[in-house]
């Protein structure tokens, strides 16, 4: 009886351990955008914390963006959150401006009509310049619209950490920790139960430009993506 009491202690204490090891506790997702002189990490990204004893540094999980470093005494002014699902259902930039189909396009390792300019940055980190603006008048409405155009280049080597960025996201976005053996089922229940909203969805596979020279991103006024190239 002592021996069976002993190898059950032991197994939660090992599945206690393993827990704590594969669930992703040092990434948070802040409601606001993080500035480093004149770069803006976007709300919500999963950041990689590091504490130290004077500064905590924060470091996107894709490893696209820089570096930011703020004084320990000043994170009580941040909400914070445990998972993206979270942090974006409760971040007032993002309201009314995605769907749980871009959930599931995200689960899908991809970019899709609608979905707000920020899921992008997440991935692509900041454009090699500054958007050029376009205006029309709608043809349907009669009203005058702006485009705005983003480009990325030599993009090939920044999805280095593609892998990492959706294993925390697709974990996060089912607000449930990353504690199985494959960091992948996540993702793939994500996509499986969600696959019906992104039927209809115009998307693209981040496998399409992983290699790209060139990604080019259209947003409308509202920051919601209208239009994707790679080349």
């Amino acid at each position: 009886m002592k021996l069976i009491i002993r190898s059950l202690v032991t197994l939660i204490f090992i599945a206690l351990n393993f827990s704590s090891i594969a669930a992703p506790r040092d990434v948070v997702f802040i409601s606001e955008p993080l500035k480093k002189k004149n770069v803006e990490l976007p709300s919500c990204i999963p950041l990689v914390v590091k504490v130290g004893k004077k500064t905590t540094s924060f470091r996107d999980s894709n490893k696209v963006w820089p570096k930011v470093k703020l004084r320990n005494e000043t994170l009580d002014s941040f909400k914070q959150h445990n998972t993206f699902a979270q942090c974006i259902q409760n971040t007032a930039s993002y309201t009314d401006r995605f769907t749980s189909a871009h959930f599931a396009a995200l689960g899908e390792k991809s970019i899709a009509v609608g979905m707000p300019l920020e899921f992008a940055l997440m991935i692509l980190g900041p454009p090699n310049q500054p958007p050029s603006v376009m205006g029309y008048v709608n043809p349907l409405t009669g009203k005058a619209e702006t485009i705005k155009t983003y480009i990325w280049m030599n993009i090939f080597g920044r999805t280095k950490g593609l892998q990492t960025f959706f294993s925390i996201l697709g974990a996060s976005a089912l607000g449930v920790a990353a504690a199985t053996s494959s960091a992948g089922t996540a993702l793939d229940s994500l996509a499986i139960a969600n696959a019906a909203n992104t039927a209809n969805l115009t998307m693209w596979s981040l496998n399409d430009f992983s290699k790209a020279r060139i990604v080019t991103i259209q947003v409308d006024e509202s920051n919601q993506i209208k239009m994707f190239t790679a080349m």
